[in-house]
């Protein structure tokens, strides 16, 4: 079920355990564009 105004987005980046560690190159991009999607939301005054 899709909630509307929400999409879901996968990414499968080898990595294990300590992803953010291994590949963080190839993870902060995609952790700061969510939290970039989402906080704007959660906070009308930013």
């Amino acid at each position: 079920m899709l909630v509307a105004g929400l999409a879901r987005r996968s990414h499968l980046i080898s990595g294990g355990h300590f992803l953010v560690e291994s590949a963080v190159d190839e993870v902060e991009p995609l952790i700061s564009d969510f939290l970039d999607r989402h906080l704007s939301k959660a906070s009308p005054d930013a």
